[in-house]
């Protein structure tokens, strides 16, 4: 008998036959992205967890079941185009201290390490650390000492413990297609300003996948910024090759 979740894995094999195809293979247990310098990573996935997120009603999509929709345990087309423009851009996190916030599966963390970053630290919910931290392992090896390996921390957006997030300073944050749900961006948003304040020289990158993402979440993040004593300047994907 074919489960709920077999059958949102079996759409997520379906959909890029009638929509823009993705980049990335959602329903794999592994993708390899391959870095324009020649070297491969690994990402491991857990699709059984992700499809989750297919089969929940709209309205059940916010904070409260986030952790339900396991939206981490696979990596979105986003993460991929990000990767693409830090291989252009380099010096975005060349020698940087970084932190991800929403880190998931781990992609953007492990490219952000193999182009030099001077430390990462990459945070998402407690239940996602087990599959982030084995991709940071297997991808981001210290075994001669000479650079920190990628450390992985639990962080709840808009909770405490950005003050650990933000030891030694930071001065690159990213979020990836973390702007997709209304009730979600408020404390997202209070993660960022709160790595600002330690850091007032720090620069945020924050990537929204509109083909996926609900607009009202993206409005809401824009229409935040003053708020918080923040703003955004857009950045030009054209010209990247984002496979």
């Amino acid at each position: 008998m074919t489960s709920m979740v077999d059958e949102a894995i079996a759409w997520r094999r379906l959909r890029p036959l009638f929509e823009e195809e993705a980049l990335g293979d959602h329903s794999a247990e592994a993708i390899a992205f391959d870095l324009l310098s020649g070297e491969q990573l690994v990402i491991r996935q857990e699709p059984r967890r992700a499809a989750r997120l297919e089969r929940a009603p709209a309205q059940h999509l916010g904070c409260a079941t986030e952790a339900a929709s396991a939206t981490g345990a696979t990596v979105w087309d986003s993460a991929h185009v990000v990767c693409r423009y830090l291989e252009a851009r380099p010096s975005a996190v060349r020698g940087r201290r970084v932190v991800e916030l929403g880190a998931g599966a781990g992609l953007v963390s492990c490219v952000a390490w193999r182009l030099g970053a001077a430390s990462v630290v990459a945070t998402d919910r407690p239940e996602m650390l087990a599959l982030l931290r084995a991709n940071c392992e297997a991808n981001c090896p210290s075994a001669d000492g000479a650079r920190r390996a990628v450390r992985v921390h639990a962080h709840m957006w808009g909770g405490e413990g950005a003050d650990a997030l933000a030891a030694g300073g930071v001065d690159t944050i990213l979020a990836v297609d973390c702007v997709y749900d209304q009730g979600a961006v408020e404390p997202l948003m209070q993660s960022i300003a709160q790595l600002m304040r330690f850091s007032p020289r720090a620069t945020a990158l924050v990537a929204v996948d509109e083909q996926y993402r609900r607009p009202h979440a993206a409005l809401l993040f824009m229409s935040l910024l003053a708020q918080y004593h923040l703003s955004a300047v857009p950045v030009s994907m054209e010209g990247l090759d984002s496979r």
